[in-house]
């Protein structure tokens, strides 16, 4: 709600807003020597952060840092009646309890904007995002009797699509009625599941992938009463009904807003749609088709959001690869323009074992001034997953 409107009043809190110690933890944290100490260090760090850990003696850690809220009923996945008192925060997660590991058994840490504690932990931690990148990290790590800096490279620029490859071998089966969707059919179901920008598969996925949310979530938002939620905050569901579709579980389809007798028949109804889409915006020849011509990334100024500054301050945008199921984030909308929303804003690699081989890489560059020769000179080597070095020594420096 807001002045004006019948819609009902919201009244948000968030422990950001609290009282904030976070800059008297920098300090101890300059100066901590071990992994141990640098976690307690973040005791009167109040902000959440994923913190990663290690120290030059081999140990590694992993911190959520902050303030997690204790509400009185448990969480709240919907609005609750704030006037009642009976979903009020009554108490914080004591620092202690907060989710953390040293020295796993599996030798490493891995937080990918996925769900960082297990289902039966005993405070309520909001998931970030879907699972994909971490299985894909792990998967990366796991295969790999040792791993260099070229390896951790390989790995922030993996554009492997867990989803898209299990959705690839899912539609091999499919009828589509039209010609066209045939066609699409077959170059999705030959895709090996890497989204490069010149995959002509991983455009035929993200397509499809629209087409479906407007065939399932799309209708039971239509089929819900007003006030409708978005369909920003409907879409992330789509990971539920695709691991559906996958598994043929054809639970959801007996819901009044769907008419359907099988996954089969949505996933021929989205095939032709998506055919449809993909001949009006790239072309009659599938075999130019790529993942690059709808996916770009924007790298825009601070102040470049609404023109003049825009044309101004922005650089131009560039064909990607990858989306926000893909260990190189770059995920968008969910249908078009698929502009990229969000991308990897900075990549780095540390040498614990020689800190001046340790790389970084910020796009498009260091500089904020578009006047610049590095407003956006190091564009060309993170679009192509290079690096710079990060040193260390002064002597090297100089």
């Amino acid at each position: 709600g807001g002045p004006g409107s019948d819609s009902p009043a919201v009244a948000l809190r968030w422990s950001g807003d609290e009282v904030q110690q976070t800059f008297s933890s920098f300090v101890a944290m300059h100066a901590s020597g071990t992994v141990d100490e640098l976690m307690e260090a973040h005791r009167k760090w109040t902000s959440h952060t994923n913190r990663v850990l290690a120290d030059t003696a081999g140990n590694i850690g992993y911190l959520l840092s902050g303030q997690l809220p204790i509400r009185k009923g448990g969480p709240a996945h919907f609005p609750v009646p704030g006037w009642t008192g009976e979903h009020e925060w009554v108490d914080e997660v004591p620092f202690e309890e907060m989710p953390r590991v040293v020295n796993p058994p599996n030798h490493f840490v891995n937080t990918s904007n996925n769900l960082i504690v297990s289902y039966d932990f005993p405070h309520y931690v909001a998931p970030a995002g879907n699972p994909y990148r971490a299985q894909r990290v792990a998967q990366m790590i796991t295969e790999s009797s040792s791993i260099t800096i070229d390896d951790f490279a390989r790995m922030q620029g993996d554009n492997f699509n867990i989803p898209g490859e299990r959705m690839a071998r899912r539609v091999s089966s499919v009828e589509p009625s039209t010609e066209a969707g045939r066609k699409v059919r077959d170059i999705l179901a030959t895709w090996d599941g890497f989204q490069g920008r010149d995959t002509g598969g991983g455009a035929v996925y993200e397509v499809l992938r629209w087409k479906l949310y407007e065939l399932t979530l799309g209708r039971l938002r239509n089929w819900m009463p007003d006030p409708k939620p978005n369909h920003d905050s409907l879409r992330v569901h789509m990971v539920a009904v695709q691991g559906l579709i996958v598994a043929d579980d054809n639970a959801l389809l007996a819901h009044e807003a769907l008419s359907y007798n099988s996954w089969g028949e949505v996933l021929a109804l989205a095939i032709d749609a998506a055919a449809e889409h993909l001949n009006e915006t790239l072309g009659s020849d599938p075999s130019t088709w790529t993942w690059g011509g709808l996916h770009s990334v924007i790298f825009r100024h601070g102040i470049g959001r609404e023109e003049p500054a825009a044309s101004l301050l922005n650089a131009d945008p560039v064909p990607s690869g990858g989306s926000g199921d893909t260990v190189n984030n770059t995920a968008h909308g969910g249908g078009p323009p698929f502009t990229a929303s969000s991308i990897v804003s900075f990549r780095q690699i540390i040498d614990l074992g020689d800190f001046n081989k340790s790389v970084f890489i910020i796009p498009p560059g260091q500089s904020g001034h578009v006047a610049s020769p590095h407003y956006a000179d190091l564009l060309g080597d993170f679009l192509a997953v290079r690096y710079r070095p990060l040193l260390w020594d002064w002597s090297r420096i100089e």
